[in-house]
């Protein structure tokens, strides 16, 4: 038998890799935050960047190096989005930005890849009408693409089906 000799003194630093869904959340605070926030040791692939991109385009300034972002807030006054918000397959952006779409004033498309337009986001859509929001599913099938017609919310309590997606 082998014996493990514990260590008494570890004077080491350790880096935790930063998290894709952290990532998601920190950027959409920092857009609907006033002012500039300093993100450090985020995520950067493939969603993260359809995140990122999607804010821009509601009025968010963000600057990105591999491992950080700087991020200028809308003060929670988002700007409507000229043109759909393409989010490719990344699920959690789509569902995040349903909701933080509903506070901008004026109409918004979030679109996605063919395999997107089949994921369910009906409970969410539901899920936001009590609270003020008005979103569609532009198929009518529960799926994206969705049309938000920003107005902010009022608040309020609400129910949302979370059996079909754990990303609400």
């Amino acid at each position: 038998m082998k014996q493990i000799r514990t260590i008494e003194n570890l004077d080491t630093a350790v880096r935790i890799p930063g998290s894709k869904s952290i990532t998601h959340r920190y950027l959409i605070m920092a857009a609907l935050a006033e002012g500039r926030s300093l993100l450090s040791n985020t995520l950067w692939c493939d969603d993260t960047r359809y995140t990122a991109k999607a804010l821009k385009s509601l009025g968010a300034q963000i600057i990105h190096s591999p491992e950080a972002a700087e991020v200028t807030g809308t003060g929670g006054k988002l700007e409507h989005a000229s043109k759909p918000i393409f989010l490719d397959n990344a699920g959690t952006s789509m569902r995040l930005l349903t909701a933080v779409a509903c506070l901008a004033q004026g109409d918004c498309v979030l679109t996605g890849s063919d395999r997107m337009h089949r994921r369910p986001i009906g409970e969410l859509l539901a899920g936001l009408r009590p609270l003020g929001g008005i979103v569609e599913s532009l198929k009518k099938n529960g799926c994206p693409p969705v049309r938000i017609h920003g107005k902010g919310l009022k608040g309020g309590r609400t129910l949302v089906d979370a059996s079909r997606s754990s990303q609400f």
